[in-house]
Formats: structure tokens, C-alpha cells, sequence
């Protein structure tokens, strides 16, 4: 029989699956410029002309890390501070115009020296017009912060669909319509985003209008800057870890090696990207509220819960991936880009370092101690960039893919020890150790039982190990009484559901 604890459990695990499922939609519509043009620009762009498209995202993202200035993290934090609306409003106002004026600032100064940064960093890309349209891209993309906060912690999540499948939806066909039709080359990508993106400010800018006083407050700017400012280390390592390496193989090799990495990264991180970053967006107004609301040490257990459905979870995406991989890259990309497949593992082991840390991160900024989270990304950070230039001269891509692990494993390994003395979660570590070792040895088979076959057979055999991962679990008894009593309970309904129809 259900306790009133496990039903208020449940109860809040089915709100947070919801939102993650709503939020996932949302990530795919957003992440879909990647899966959807991927197929069309490996076959009709050079492997080279790939490899600038893949320099410029890097950059893209390195900016994206200082424009944003924290704001987002601040305003979730501070939002559930506000004591009524216009107090929200004057919070969002305040951090509205500051961001615009600082980040103009920015973008003057990016423009007027950036092409000589540029000339030492970047051999191969002209700084004008793909760096320039990029600089213009993030100043005008970095509006939608705070409506995507309040996009999060209002529950809009419909409206939030809307933008992003109209944005996306948009940026894809004209993208398309340049390399394609227009024959802009590598160009073609990087001037539909800029478009697109100038549209859109206005959009997202008008979304606003309800939820901002123009005002500007000082000490709410100066709050949010200590809160949001010592993130910037923690995302320009994110960044260092994810995509660094991309700059500093275009150094030593080719835009051709970059193109292949960069293939096969993406088909490694793609499907976390979708996935875990869409709960962890479900996940931060849920951690706050379940903090706020219930008991200490209920809070707590339900987060030590969280956990080991987040590994289970994320260790049946990586056996996925590392599964289909070879799969994934013939169908995304084209045979040009088949040695991919090699870094497939290493990264999609990376991949699962780095979403095993949004648990216990939470429990970092629950605490307000944004300033524990400098040495977590920037000491992983920069041991990845020293390995990258070690390894890369000699082992090529393959180098860069493990660099990038030992930074991952390295990050994973500093957060938890941090995060359990600010924040301690009784984590299920008996749990947690039986799914490691059930998807190792499943993705340990795979080399061993999946012969050289065509498409159609590998992918039916690969599924059938990938389906042995829950029983495997249950044959090793890691779900609990009241789990399997839940999963009975929602299979009948849907049985009856089906019975009915």
C-alpha cells in the first residue's frame, strides 16, 4: 500500500517527467538544425566547407558563454525571491537593460579588435564576413535569456514550443535555400542563423513586454552579477571541455579532420543534448520548488531517488548511442565521414561524466556557493586544452577524444566530494553501481555479438541488446517494491486504456 510520503513522491517525480517530456519536445525543435541540415551539408558541402561551418559554431558558442553573463542562472535563483509581479518586473527590467548595454558594449569592442585576435587563432576562417556575422548573431540570439526563464518557471511550455519550431523551422529552410539552391557554400548556414536571429529579437523582445518595468536597480543588477558572474568560468569551461578542441585541431591538422570529428561528436552528444539538457531544464525549477516546500530530509531523498533514475537513465542513452553509432553517422552523414565512428565511445563515455554532474550541482547553487563551481569546470577545462595540444599532434582526432574524457572524468570526479559537503544527498550507490556495470557489459558485446551484416540486420540485433538493459536490471534486482508496483499500475492502465479504445 502507497505511503502519503510515496504517493508525494510520485507525485512530484510525475510533474517533473512531464515537464522533461514537454521540454524535450522543445529541445529536439530547437536542436533540430543540427540533425535536420546535417544530411544535406556533409553531401553538399566539402568536407572542408563542414569543418568552417564547424569552427564557427565553436566560436558561436565560446561568445554565448560571456554574453550571457550568468543572467539566466540569476533570474531562475532570484525569481522565487520576488514577493509579487512587479517586483518580478523590475527584476526582469533591470537585467533587461543591463544585458542589452553590456553586451553592446561588447560587440563594438569584438568588432573594432577582433579581426586580430582572429588572425592569431584561426587560420583557415576569414573573420569577415563569418566571424562578423557570428559576433551579430549572439548579441541579437542572446535576448532570449530571460523569456526562456520565464518561459521555465511560468510552465509556458506551448508557447515555448511555438517560438522554437517557428525559429528553427525558419533558420532550416533558409539555411537550406543557401547551400542548395543559392550555392552560398559554408556562407550560406552562418547568413540564414544571422537573419533569422535578427528577426527573432524583435519576437522575443515583444514576448517581454508583460513582464519587464523599464527601471533599472543597481543593487538588483549587483545581486544577480555575484550570483551569475562566477558562472562564466564554470561555462567557458563547459565550453573548453565541448568544443576547444575543435580550434586546436583546425591548428595542427585540417578543416577536413575537423569535419570528421566534429561528425562524430555530434552523433555522440546529439542525443544527450536532447535529452538530459531537457530535464536539467525541467529539473531547476523542480529542485527549487521541492527544496523550498518540503521537509530537509524529504527533500532530500527524493533528490537521492532522482539520481539513480538519472544514471539509469542516462547510462541506457550512452548504451544507445555507443550501439548505433555507426548506424547513426551512415544515415546523418555519408561514407566520407566513416572513420567517425572510432570516437564514437570515447565521447559518448565523456558525454555521460558530464550529465552525471547536474545532480549534484544542484544542490551547489540551492546554496547560493556559485563561487565552489570555478575550480569544477576550470581546472577539467584547462587540463583538457593542455592534453588537446599533447595529443592532438600526435594521434590526431583521436587525441582530442581522449583529452576530452580524462576532462569529463576529472569534473565528475571534484563535483561530488564539493557538492556532498555543502549539500549532502544520500545518493543509492549500490544502484547506481549495478546499471554501470549492466550497460558496460552490453556495449562490451557489441563488438563481440554483432557481426559485419547489412543495415537492416545489425540494427535488429543491436536493438535486442539494447532491450536487455531493463531486464538485465530487474534479473539484478535493482528496482524496489514500490517501482515495480508503479510500472504494473501504469501498464495496466494503459492495457485498459487500449481495451477500451
Amino acid at each position: 500500500m502507497a505511503t502519503p510520503h510515496t504517493e508525494a513522491r510520485s507525485s512530484r517525480f510525475g510533474q517533473l517527467l512531464s515537464g522533461s517530456g514537454l521540454y524535450m519536445l522543445g529541445n529536439v525543435v530547437r536542436r533540430s538544425f543540427s540533425l535536420i541540415t546535417m544530411p544535406v551539408f556533409t553531401r553538399y558541402l566539402s568536407t572542408s566547407g563542414y569543418g568552417v561551418l564547424s569552427i564557427v559554431g565553436t566560436v558561436q558558442h565560446m561568445l554565448e558563454v560571456f554574453y550571457e553573463m550568468g543572467m539566466g542562472s540569476a533570474s531562475t535563483r532570484f525569481y522565487y525571491d520576488c514577493r509579487d509581479e512587479r517586483e518580478r518586473q523590475a527584476l526582469f527590467g533591470t537585467l533587461l537593460l543591463f544585458s542589452l548595454a553590456a553586451t553592446l558594449i561588447l560587440t563594438v569592442l569584438l568588432l573594432a579588435t577582433g579581426g586580430w585576435i582572429w588572425g592569431v587563432v584561426g587560420k583557415d576562417v576569414p573573420f569577415s564576413p563569418y566571424i562578423v556575422l557570428t559576433i551579430g548573431t549572439v548579441f541579437l540570439g542572446n535576448i532570449t535569456v530571460l523569456p526562456y526563464v520565464l518561459f521555465r518557471v511560468e510552465n509556458q511550455v506551448p508557447r515555448f514550443l511555438r517560438l522554437s519550431l517557428t525559429q528553427t523551422t525558419l533558420t532550416v529552410l533558409l539555411a537550406v535555400l543557401f547551400v542548395v539552391w543559392l550555392g552560398l557554400g559554408p556562407l550560406g548556414p552562418v547568413l540564414a542563423t544571422f537573419i533569422i536571429a535578427m528577426t527573432f529579437f524583435g519576437v522575443y523582445g515583444y514576448s517581454l513586454r508583460r513582464h519587464v518595468r523599464l527601471v533599472f536597480r543597481w543593487p538588483l543588477a549587483r545581486r544577480a552579477l555575484a550570483f551569475g558572474l562566477p558562472e562564466i568560468p564554470l561555462r567557458w569551461g563547459s565550453w573548453a571541455l565541448k568544443v576547444a578542441d575543435r580550434l586546436i585541431l583546425q591548428h595542427f591538422t585540417s578543416l577536413s579532420v575537423v569535419a570528421i570529428y566534429s561528425v562524430g561528436y555530434s552523433v555522440s552528444k546529439v542525443p544527450f543534448d536532447l535529452v538530459v539538457k531537457a530535464i536539467d531544464w525541467a529539473l531547476v525549477p523542480f529542485f527549487f520548488a521541492t527544496a523550498t516546500k518540503e521537509s530537509e530530509v524529504h527533500s532530500k531523498a527524493i533528490f537521492a531517488r532522482l539520481a539513480t533514475y538519472n544514471v539509469a537513465m542516462v547510462a541506457g542513452l550512452g548504451l544507445g548511442t555507443v550501439l548505433f553509432g555507426r548506424e547513426l553517422i551512415e544515415i546523418l552523414a555519408s561514407a566520407r565521414y566513416a572513420e567517425a565512428e572510432a570516437i564514437v565511445p570515447i565521447i559518448v563515455t565523456a558525454s555521460v561524466f558530464e550529465a552525471l554532474f547536474y545532480i549534484p550541482s544542484k544542490g551547489i547553487y540551492l546554496q547560493g556557493k556559485t563561487g565552489y563551481l570555478l575550480p569544477l569546470f576550470t581546472i577539467p577545462a584547462c587540463l583538457n586544452i593542455a592534453l588537446n595540444f599533447v595529443l592532438i599532434p600526435r594521434f590526431g582526432m583521436m587525441g582530442a577524444a581522449w583529452a576530452t574524457l580524462v576532462g569529463y572524468a576529472v569534473m565528475i570526479v571534484l563535483t561530488l566530494p564539493i557538492s556532498q559537503r555543502v549539500y549532502h544527498i544520500p545518493y543509492e550507490y549500490g544502484r547506481i553501481v549495478k546499471v554501470v556495470l549492466v550497460a558496460c557489459i552490453l556495449s562490451a558485446l557489441k563488438g563481440v555479438i554483432v557481426p559485419a551484416a547489412p543495415l537492416l540486420v545489425r540494427i535488429s540485433m543491436k536493438a535486442v541488446l539494447l532491450m536487455l538493459f531493463p531486464l538485465a536490471l530487474y534479473l539484478m534486482g535493482f528496482f524496489e517494491n514500490d517501482e515495480i508496483a508503479w510500472i504494473r499500475d501504469r501498464f495496466a492502465t494503459l492495457v485498459k486504456g487500449r481495451a477500451w479504445a
